[in-house]
């Protein structure tokens, strides 16, 4: 792991994010590409779910802070919410963290690798919320289920059974 010793703001979250992608398991850049098109239209600025979804990602802050936490336990850089949300970089790096624990979790529950759209169906319902529906593609919303398609689609992967 390279230390960085007092660089700017955006010399160390552009490094980190490079650092995260290359170490990514479930945040392939592909997926991270496919849900920020998927979530903004890949707008930094986006702001949505009357507005408490912020950033290329859509994090709420309840997401966010748990990857807040899960970074503080590895002893890794943390952020604000409502300051850096919206940072394209540090965003990026969040959902990276994001996608890699739901992948990790997921793929635990359901006894092999998920699927990207599995990953992103969690990550769009929450992971708790998704296992609650036994991991059924026909149980998500239909707005959910158009975006896990696209999601497939993206990635080369396999589509989800209807």
């Amino acid at each position: 792991m390279v230390i960085i010793v007092m660089m700017n703001l955006k010399s160390t979250t552009l490094l980190l994010a490079i650092a995260s992608c290359l170490s990514a398991k479930g945040a392939t850049k592909i997926m991270l590409d496919a849900v920020a098109t998927i979530e903004s239209s890949n707008n930094p600025r986006a702001v949505g779910d009357s507005g408490r979804a912020l950033g290329k990602y859509q994090f709420h802050e309840i997401a966010w802070n748990q990857v807040t936490k899960m970074r503080e336990e590895k002893g890794l850089q943390t952020f604000i919410y409502r300051t850096r949300a919206m940072n394209q970089y540090i965003a990026e790096i969040y959902a990276n963290d994001y996608l890699d624990w739901i992948d990790t979790n997921l793929s635990k529950h359901l006894g092999r690798q998920a699927l990207p759209w599995e990953v992103y169906a969690a990550y769009n319902q929450g992971l708790s919320a998704f296992i609650k529906m036994n991991c059924d593609f026909n149980a998500l919303p239909s707005h959910t289920q158009k975006a896990c398609l696209h999601i497939a689609q993206l990635t080369q992967s396999s589509i989800p059974k209807r």
